[in-house]
């Protein structure tokens, strides 16, 4: 019994860990109001289930590599 409620405990404890993080990177990129509202958009879907977190965790990283690539080429 102890057991499976360490588990539950450590799974709590992962995911809650997990979504700080996400909210941290997404703050980072504050500011630009398109990808503030792609990532919301995303994070909706997400939190009604329309798309799984590996597949949010993907769109998220390539809306974050295209705004950093237009950044780098804004200052070039």
């Amino acid at each position: 019994m102890n057991t499976k409620l360490a588990i539950a405990a450590l799974l709590l404890l992962s995911v809650t860990a997990g979504a700080c993080v996400i909210e941290t990177r997404d703050n980072k990129f504050a500011g630009d109001p398109q990808l503030e509202k792609e990532i919301s958009t995303l994070r909706i879907a997400y939190s009604k289930g329309d798309i799984d977190e590996l597949e949010y965790s993907i769109r998220r990283d390539m809306l974050i590599t295209a705004w950093e690539l237009k950044l780098r080429d804004e200052q070039l």
